[in-house]
C-alpha cells in the first residue's frame, strides 16, 4: 500500500453509520457505553485527519454518514427510538449526536493543529550548545 491510500484507510469508518451504531449500542445494553466510545473515535478521527491534511475527506466523510444515518433513522429505526426515548423525537436524536459528534471532531482538529504546529517548531529549533 503506498503512503496515500494508508492515510486514507481509516476513513472507511465513515461508511458505517457511527451515529445509529452509538444509539443501538445505548438501546440494547442501557448504558451510554456506545455514545462515549464514539465520542472518542470522532475525537481521534477529526485529530488524524487534521494531522494528515485530510480535512476534505473528512468534510465528505461527515456528509455522508448523516445522509445515511437519517436515511436508516427514517427507513428502519423511527418506531424502536420512539418507545425507548420518549421526550424526544428519533429525528432530534439524530440531529444531537450528529453535531455531538461533529463538534468532538472539530476538537481533534484543533489539537491536531497545535500538536503540527507545535512539531514544527520543534524541529525548526536548533539545539545550541
Amino acid at each position: 500500500m503506498n503512503t496515500i491510500t494508508r492515510q486514507q484507510f481509516p476513513f472507511l469508518f465513515f461508511i458505517l453509520p457511527y451515529v445509529q451504531l452509538s444509539l443501538i449500542i445505548d438501546y440494547y445494553f442501557h448504558s451510554v457505553i456506545g455514545i462515549v466510545f464514539s465520542l472518542l473515535v470522532a475525537f481521534a478521527f477529526g485529530f488524524y485527519a487534521r494531522r494528515t491534511h485530510q480535512l476534505m475527506i473528512l468534510f465528505f466523510g461527515n456528509l455522508f454518514n448523516v445522509i445515511l444515518s437519517y436515511l436508516l433513522t427514517f427507513l428502519f429505526l423511527s418506531e424502536r427510538l420512539t418507545f425507548f426515548y420518549q421526550p424526544f423525537s428519533p429525528f432530534l436524536i439524530v440531529t444531537l449526536l450528529t453535531l455531538l459528534f461533529i463538534l468532538t471532531q472539530l476538537i481533534g482538529c484543533f489539537w491536531g493543529s497545535f500538536f503540527t504546529r507545535r512539531y514544527i517548531k520543534l524541529i525548526k529549533k536548533k539545539p545550541t550548545r
